[in-house]
């Protein structure tokens, strides 16, 4: 079973806060990390069952432990959460996966629906395989 580390950090910025969550590619273990921009902290994810998410540019795997401020004024960032992620399926359009992260411990299976626009969807940690239809 393969476990990719995966982190959330707080994004504080001139113009907000956002939240990057970051996650190991399968496809490239060592390598850069798939992002996306989320507008709540994992805390929130279950009780929301349904969040959107903007796909950014992938992060160097530094970002899975660096805490502080990030040059060219693009603000500063804090790890908020972090854990593990066991995908059951990972592809440019969808990515199924059990979550296992200090905050929120569930089945989410995001589908992509534009550029780099995705939509998550959450089952709780009881769920043992999730309904492929979205």
């Amino acid at each position: 079973m393969l476990k990719l580390p995966t982190v959330l950090l707080r994004h504080d910025q001139r113009d907000g806060v956002h939240y990057d969550w970051l996650i190991a590619d399968p496809s490239d273990i060592d390598g850069r990390l798939w992002t996306a921009r989320v507008a709540l902290p994992s805390t929130q994810w279950l009780d929301m069952a349904r969040f959107d998410l903007d796909w950014i540019e992938s992060h160097r795997r530094s970002y899975l432990t660096w805490q502080g401020p990030i040059g060219n004024g693009r603000g500063s960032v804090v790890r908020v959460d972090e854990g593990e992620v066991v995908p059951r399926m990972w592809n440019d359009r969808r990515i199924v996966a059990d979550v296992r992260m200090k905050h929120c411990q569930a089945a989410i299976d995001m589908v992509r629906y534009s550029e780099s626009g995705w939509r998550a969807r959450v089952e709780g940690p009881e769920i043992a395989v999730l309904d492929l239809a979205f």
